[in-house]
């Protein structure tokens, strides 16, 4: 779910960094793309010789790394369904917080999904976000191709920067 951008993928090509490793600083899109929550700088790129070498998981100590230029590529977090999400949890959750019933139920993913918040029960709110600059061109150009992603307060946002751009 974090997906480099082409233009930090193409730079990767020809970069070497501190032992082998680099933080990925990028925008975090919970739900969809119209709900954005914060800079998630907890993915890690890796040398084909670190990823080998590395005891353990390349996210301990991603904090240490040298961090990336902003943005680097987008973290869809959640970009599933709620059954998806608590399923999710259910595989991936390696803190006993996450498979909590209270938070890993669909009714309390649901609510979440609906006002634009964190389901995990704390006071992390996203932002419905229209800033588009960052978002692949596809979502910003052909939206109605993502439903799913790009929420319908999104589409129409596009869709009066297009007039607005076309009138001159």
């Amino acid at each position: 779910d974090e997906i480099p951008s082409r233009r930090f993928a193409s730079a990767l090509r020809w970069c070497t960094f501190d032992r082998g490793l680099v933080s990925l600083d990028m925008p975090m899109y919970y739900y969809h793309m119209g709900c954005h929550m914060q800079r998630w700088h907890s993915g890690v790129a890796a040398t084909v010789e670190a990823f080998r070498n590395h005891p353990g998981n390349l996210r301990d100590g991603f904090d240490t790394y040298p961090r990336t230029a902003y943005p680097s590529g987008f973290h869809l977090g959640y970009f599933l369904s709620a059954k998806g999400i608590q399923e999710k949890l259910a595989r991936n959750g390696t803190a006993e917080w996450m498979t909590k019933p209270e938070i890993n139920n669909e009714a309390n993913i649901r609510r979440g999904m609906e006002r634009c918040e964190s389901f995990f029960n704390t006071s992390s709110k996203a932002v419905f976000s229209t800033d588009l600059s960052w978002l692949p061109v596809a979502f910003v150009e052909t939206p109605e191709q993502f439903p799913q992603f790009v929420p319908e307060p999104v589409r129409q946002h596009l869709e009066l920067c297009r007039k607005k751009s076309r009138r001159g």
